[in-house]
């Protein structure tokens, strides 16, 4: 089992630089959290229950192996900087935007193939 269950009052977590290869579902328990920086890990996904952060508005994710991320991500709406330099998306994420306060993003270094046309519709 996890122990996140007992940080569930936290708004900020760092988990940066740790050698993680995945997060525990346990995660989206984390429903007060605001600020997460998971950077320069080894991710290669994010748990469904991702979605279940509503209130996060800032998330650094940069520095791993992500080439998506979960169809939850859409529920996200206080977002308003995500950070995903450096990872594996071939494409850009679509559900991003669906995000009505996303103001900053980054996705240099990976391997962009096409970027949504509804990028500019937001």
């Amino acid at each position: 089992g996890s122990d996140i269950a007992n940080f569930k009052h936290i708004t900020i977590l760092s988990l940066a630089n740790c050698g993680l290869e995945g997060l525990p579902d346990e995660i989206g328990d984390l429903v007060l959290l605001d600020t997460m920086f998971i950077d320069y890990n080894c991710l290669k996904q994010l748990p469904d229950t991702f979605g279940n952060l509503l209130k996060l508005a800032g998330f650094s994710v940069r520095n791993n192996q992500l080439e998506s991320l979960p169809k939850t991500f859409i529920q996200l709406e206080n977002m308003t900087i995500f950070w995903a330099s450096n990872n594996r998306f071939m494409t850009f994420p679509e559900v991003l935007c669906h995000l009505p306060k996303l103001e900053r993003t980054s996705f240099s270094d990976n391997r962009l193939r096409t970027v949504t046309q509804n990028i500019a519709r937001r």
